[in-house]
């Protein structure tokens, strides 16, 4: 995978790292956006957050284990997107 000829990445895990970091920014000025003009639900983005940031940083701890194993990684994507969908209904 590769940011451009200039900038080579070394692994899967470096590829999605650096998309990640590119979404962060994308999806906080949305939040930006929608927060100041009172679009927001907090309660549900306040329980969004109780999975999804525990979640993020097991999978920045692991993602150089799993990169290597597309099926464990898709079936654990899987597994918490529907764990996910579960909890906020």
């Amino acid at each position: 995978p590769l940011l451009g000829p200039e900038y080579p990445l070394p692994s899967a895990a470096a590829a999605v790292a650096s998309a990640l970091l590119t979404e962060c920014f994308g999806f906080a000025s949305g939040l930006t956006g929608y927060a100041s003009r009172g679009l927001v639900d907090w309660g549900v983005a306040g329980r969004f957050l109780v999975i999804s940031v525990p979640s993020a940083l097991a999978g920045a701890l692991l993602a150089g284990n799993v990169a290597g194993y597309p099926v464990l990684l898709r079936s654990v994507y899987a597994a918490l997107m529907i764990g996910l969908a579960l909890y906020l209904t």
